[in-house]
């Protein structure tokens, strides 16, 4: 279920052409086969700075991913 939840919310992002972001601190390496990578917190598009997962909700310690706005795109 949780595939294919993640497989609905990129797809919606690759229609869109916006990069996927999310943080977390155990999932890290599940989120590698969808196409995410491990950033730093300052590569994650700006227009999330204020979101409530970057001003506290999640800690310091969460991994910062990103899913490039192309990846749908490549063969």
């Amino acid at each position: 279920m949780g595939a294919a939840l993640i497989a609905a919310a990129t797809g919606h992002t690759d229609r869109s052409g916006a990069p996927g972001a999310l943080l977390t601190e155990t999932a890290d390496r599940y989120f590698v086969r969808f196409g995410f990578i491990s950033v730093e917190r300052d590569r994650l598009p700006v227009t999330l700075a204020g979101s409530d997962q970057l001003q506290g909700a999640f800690p310091d310690s969460a991994q910062e991913m990103l899913r490039p706005p192309d990846h749908g795109h490549r063969h």
